[in-house]
């Protein structure tokens, strides 16, 4: 387990923005010398911040990236954890330089100047592989269950990150899928799958409400379609 403080110090000292500071000065109210865990709500760190709820996940991206967090996703029911860590390469009194926001969908460009080979690339998800398979379960009950995430299917998985930016986007779009009876198989003999679902072409018609059995509905999360002509 880490000290908290020695954590919070670690971080004042280093070049993170100046958002990833401020969260994890947030995060730090909620340890003690015998906990080095937080997990308060999305929407309660966004509250209490001042700061957007896109904003805070893309900083607390960024404190994962560099090492200085854990984060261990939630579901429905729960709040993420967030666990204090220190990056294998600080050094206690120089400064770290953070690597890039990531700018390729689901992928983080290292450009950390303590590291040798710039540019090196991570396929490290964005995103619990692992939760989004357990809320396709959940909400599409009438669809074919996965019995295996292959890597081809966590790489398309980690492709939809700019469609789909967090868990709960996720959850969001299997609850429109679920609810589509043309998906769900309820029109005629053919209903979608896992695979077609995480089809970069059949999710933008979904997000789109191609497929909704009435009026289509409004995600509460924002998405980014093809520029027109790239459909």
């Amino acid at each position: 387990m880490n000290n908290p403080t020695t954590w919070l110090n670690a971080i004042w000292k280093s070049d993170l923005p100046s958002h990833s500071k401020l969260l994890a000065a947030y995060l730090r109210r909620f340890m003690n010398d015998d906990s080095d865990i937080a997990y308060p709500s999305l929407a309660r760190i966004s509250h209490e911040t001042s700061i957007t709820k896109k904003t805070a996940l893309k900083y607390l991206d960024v404190l994962e990236l560099e090492g200085f967090l854990i984060k261990q996703s939630g579901n429905s029911l729960k709040s993420n954890r967030y666990i204090s860590d220190l990056p294998k390469s600080y050094l206690g009194s120089v400064p770290l330089t953070p690597r890039s926001v990531p700018r390729t969908p689901g992928v983080v460009e290292d450009v950390h100047p303590n590291k040798q080979g710039l540019n090196k690339q991570s396929n490290k998800p964005l995103v619990d592989n692992k939760y989004i398979l357990d809320q396709y379960h959940a909400f599409c009950t009438k669809l074919p269950a996965v019995k295996k995430l292959s890597e081809a299917r966590k790489k398309h998985i980690n492709a939809r990150f700019d469609l789909l930016k967090t868990d709960e986007a996720w959850t969001e779009y299997f609850k429109i899928v679920c609810s589509s009876d043309y998906l769900s198989g309820l029109v005629n003999d053919w209903k979608a799958d896992f695979d077609w679902l995480i089809n970069e072409t059949n999710m933008i018609k979904v997000l789109e409400g191609k497929y909704t059995s009435n009026k289509p509905q409004t995600p509460s999360y924002e998405y980014t379609p093809f520029p027109k002509g790239q459909q």
